[in-house]
């Protein structure tokens, strides 16, 4: 194990995410930052196939767990971690509010999708357009006792497909995946081999559900935005409805026993 090249990618995402993103030199120290993490192994962290084949052996509950995540680091200003797939597991679709982001995959192999949420407002703009009543012209019918009304539909919002990648620690030139809060902001990982997966996980600020920053899962309302299929011309967008954990998710804490910083 290797502490130093640990350390050196702490001590770059330190002069990276000290700064604003408007400071004419963040863009160079992310770059950096990305060059440091493209040399981290899995014998820097002290990780290896061996670690994942008993990651869920003990305790009993962690058997029914698709995924497990070790804390390397974390301060204010962002978090470093592992997360480890089983064999063809799934992380389901999720988000990293105002956050920036690097994924170095460590063994294995993983598919990652990567979608960019367009505006907001016009995804509520959307939901408001469907699902808003029509006005009435005619005559109003007599009144009917009150009841409970139906509790609201969900908001969609309209998003596009920034990158589908196969990410391998075996493929130099592809084992590495950038997250910004404008871009690529949500993704979906599957594991795809029959061997476990595990990356390193870097994100400038870190969750904090406190501070809203908390990780929303989304799920595909539909294959295609019937606006988006209109206009030919035009990248081809997605629904999507927020939701809770999916109940076939969880991921639970391992301990780390790599080198610290």
């Amino acid at each position: 194990m290797s502490r130093a090249r640990l350390q050196r990618v702490v001590q770059q995402a330190k002069a990276t995410f000290s700064r604003p993103t408007s400071d004419p030199c963040f863009l160079s120290e992310f770059e950096k930052l990305k060059d440091a993490v493209s040399c981290i192994s899995k014998t820097d962290l002290g990780v290896s196939p061996s670690v994942a084949e008993n990651a869920w052996d003990y305790p009993p509950y962690l058997k029914n767990s698709s995924a497990s995540c070790m804390e390397v680091y974390e301060c204010s200003e962002f978090s470093v971690g592992i997360f480890l797939l089983k064999p063809r597991a799934t992380m389901p679709l999720h988000n990293h509010p105002d956050m920036h982001g690097i994924m170095k995959v460590l063994f294995g192999s993983m598919s990652i999708t990567s979608y960019t949420m367009l505006n907001q407002q016009h995804g509520n703009m959307l939901h408001q357009q469907q699902h808003q009543p029509p006005l009435k012209r005619h005559k109003p019918s007599p009144p009917v006792p009150k009841s409970p009304p139906p509790p609201p539909p969900p908001f969609l919002f309209r998003c596009t497909v920034s990158s589908e990648r196969v990410l391998s620690a075996d493929r130099k030139s592809a084992d590495m995946c950038c997250l910004h809060p404008q871009e690529g902001n949500l993704h979906e990982i599957v594991c795809c081999e029959d061997e476990p997966v595990a990356f390193m996980d870097i994100l400038a600020p870190p969750y904090d559900p406190e501070n809203g920053r908390d990780c929303t899962y989304y799920i595909k309302e539909t294959s295609t935005d019937p606006e988006s299929e209109e206009n030919s011309s035009a990248k081809k967008s997605l629904l999507l409805r927020p939701s809770s954990c999916p109940s076939w998710f969880s991921c639970v804490p391992l301990p780390y026993t790599g080198p610290t910083v």
